[in-house]
């Protein structure tokens, strides 16, 4: 099977590096999450988009666009932050027989065979999108880097007495 894990990093500004790295870890758990959370808005946007242009019917293509989202985790142990893109976990559809079906974005973007020996052709949505925007994301994710630092910079300037 496929890992379609993708891993993003934050390197190459030393001064944001060493700004991060000086932060208090309540401070920047709340700097990278909200960072996470802004970058990966477009990307979701164009991946509900890319949802409607499948050749799928009109009920379950509706349902797929709604249930794609992003969803952020925080592991306190080791202070890692993450963001899952995709369809939301068992999420269901009526179809136009009346049955409620759960969606299988999998058999979707990788195609499938049937009971019969049919195969399903793939229609790849989530790889396009993901490699199309990956660059937009990662300076998306910069500049939120940037300016959540500034904005709880000057908080704590203001809290300070300082400005």
């Amino acid at each position: 099977m496929a890992n379609n894990n993708m891993r993003m990093s934050l390197s190459g500004d030393k001064s944001l590096m060493k700004t991060l790295d000086d932060l208090p870890g309540a401070v920047l758990n709340k700097v990278v999450t909200k960072a996470n959370s802004t970058a990966m808005n477009p990307m979701a946007k164009a991946l509900r988009a890319a949802t409607k242009l499948l050749d799928l019917p009109k009920e379950q293509r509706d349902a797929l666009a709604k249930s794609m989202g992003r969803r952020g985790k925080t592991y306190k142990k080791d202070g890692n932050v993450y963001t899952v893109l995709g369809p939301k976990f068992g999420s269901r559809y009526i179809d136009a027989a009346g049955r409620n079906l759960v969606l299988n974005y999998q058999q979707i973007e990788f195609g499938y065979v049937t009971k019969d020996g049919e195969s399903v052709q793939a229609q790849p949505f989530m790889r396009p999108v993901w490699d199309a925007g990956k660059g937009a994301v990662e300076s998306n994710y910069a500049s939120a880097v940037r300016a959540s630092i500034e904005k709880v910079a000057a908080l704590e300037a203001k809290k300070n007495g300082k400005k």
